[in-house]
C-alpha cells in the first residue's frame, strides 16, 4: 500500500518486498533504497525533486490539449482501423473519460478509479475498456502530452479462466447441414477452417495470391509482424478454395470488417439448432482443428508449427482434453 502523507504535489510512495517505488503521474520508479526511516525520508526528497523537475525542468511539451481533442488526434492518426476496432475505442474512451479537461494524467486515473467503481462490466470488458484506453494514452505520451503511464497493468482485472472447448462432430454436421441449403460458402469457410486451423481474420484477409497450389502452399500473414508464414495445404482445402467464386483481391466474400455478421449468423444457427454455445465462436474452429491433430496423435511441436503458435504453452491452451477421447486412446 502507498504510504500517506500531507503534501502539496501529487504521488506516492510504495514499499514492496522491503524497498521502496515511488509512482508519479502514472508511472512507477524504483527508489533503489531500503523500507528504513531513513529510506522514506530520502524517497520524500526524491519524489519531491521529481515533481519539481515536472514542473519546471520536465522533458514535456508546452502544448497543453484537451482530452477530446487528444482522443480525436489519436484516431485521426489511426486512420486504417476497422469499423468495429474504432467503435471499441471510442466505447472504452465515452466508458471511463467523463469531461474534456485538459489532459492530465491524475485526471485521467481518477476516471479510470470511478469507472471501476461504478460499472457494472465483467472482468473481460474491463481489460478490454483499459488496454484501448492505454493504447489512446501511448499515444498521447509519443506527443509528449503526458508522462507514459501504466494503468492498464495497475487496474487489470484477474478473469476466470474459460476453457477453449472444441466443437463435437455432431455439432460440426448440424452447422454443415444446416448452412449447405441456406448459405454454403458459410459451410465451406468452416470446412477449411478445420482443414487449415486459420484464424478467421487469416480466411477474411486471404488473397489469391498467397495461394500456391502447384507447391502446394498457402502464405499465411503472421498478425502482428506481417511477414510470410508459408504452410502446407491439404488437398480438401485446396479444393475448397478452388471451387469459390474467383474474385478480384480477395479470396471469400466476406472482408475482416465484416467479420460481425459472420458472429451473427453463427448465432442464428445456434439458436435454429440449439446449440449451447458456451462462449465459443469462430475462433473455436480453430481449437476443434487442434483437437483433430490430437486425435491423429501428431505431435505437438507440428500442431503448434501448423497453428502458428509461438510457444508450446500458447498450443497448449487450444488443447480441450475430453474423457471420453482419452478413454478411447487407452483402450486401444
Amino acid at each position: 500500500m502507498p504510504r500517506k502523507k500531507h503534501r502539496t504535489y501529487p504521488g506516492s510512495i510504495f514499499e514492496d518486498k522491503g524497498h521502496l517505488y515511488i509512482k508519479f503521474k502514472g508511472k512507477k520508479k524504483s527508489t533503489g533504497l531500503k523500507a528504513t526511516k531513513k529510506g522514506w525520508e530520502m524517497s520524500e526528497l526524491l519524489l519531491e525533486q521529481m515533481w519539481m523537475n515536472y514542473n519546471k525542468l520536465g522533458n514535456l511539451g508546452t502544448q497543453r490539449i484537451k482530452i477530446n481533442d487528444a482522443f480525436k488526434e489519436f484516431l485521426a492518426f489511426k486512420i486504417n482501423l476497422y469499423d468495429k476496432t474504432r467503435r471499441n475505442y471510442q466505447n472504452a474512451f465515452k466508458s471511463i473519460i467523463t469531461d474534456n479537461y485538459y489532459l492530465d494524467v491524475d485526471k485521467v486515473e481518477k476516471d479510470i478509479q470511478n469507472y471501476l467503481k461504478t460499472t457494472k462490466h465483467g472482468a473481460v470488458s474491463i481489460n478490454t475498456y483499459l488496454t484501448n484506453l492505454q493504447v489512446f494514452l501511448n499515444f498521447c505520451a509519443k506527443k509528449k502530452w503526458i508522462e507514459r503511464t501504466t494503468f492498464k497493468s495497475d487496474y487489470k482485472k484477474k478473469e476466470t479462466e474459460r476453457e477453449n472447448e472444441s466443437y463435437s462432430d455432431e455439432e460440426i454436421e448440424k452447422y454443415l447441414t444446416y448452412f449447405r441449403s441456406r448459405d454454403n460458402e458459410v459451410a465451406l469457410l468452416i470446412e477449411f477452417m478445420l482443414e487449415t486451423g486459420a484464424r478467421i481474420v487469416d480466411c477474411l484477409t486471404l488473397t489469391p495470391s498467397q495461394i500456391k497450389p502447384e507447391e502446394p502452399l498457402i502464405i499465411w500473414k503472421n498478425k502482428i509482424t506481417k511477414n510470410d508464414e508459408p504452410r502446407p495445404i491439404t488437398k480438401k482445402a485446396l479444393s475448397i478454395l478452388q471451387s469459390l467464386p474467383k474474385r478480384d483481391g480477395q479470396v471469400w466474400r466476406w472482408t475482416y470488417r465484416g467479420a460481425g455478421f459472420l458472429n451473427k449468423k453463427l448465432r442464428i444457427a445456434n439458436k435454429d439448432l440449439k446449440i449451447d454455445a458456451r462462449g465459443r465462436s469462430w475462433q473455436e474452429f480453430r481449437v476443434t482443428f487442434r483437437m483433430k491433430l490430437l486425435r491423429r496423435r501428431i505431435p505437438k511441436e507440428y500442431a503448434m508449427w501448423l497453428l502458428r503458435h509461438k510457444t508450446p504453452e500458447v498450443t497448449e491452451i487450444y488443447t480441450h482434453y475430453q474423457q471420453k477421447e482419452i478413454m478411447n486412446l487407452v483402450e486401444e
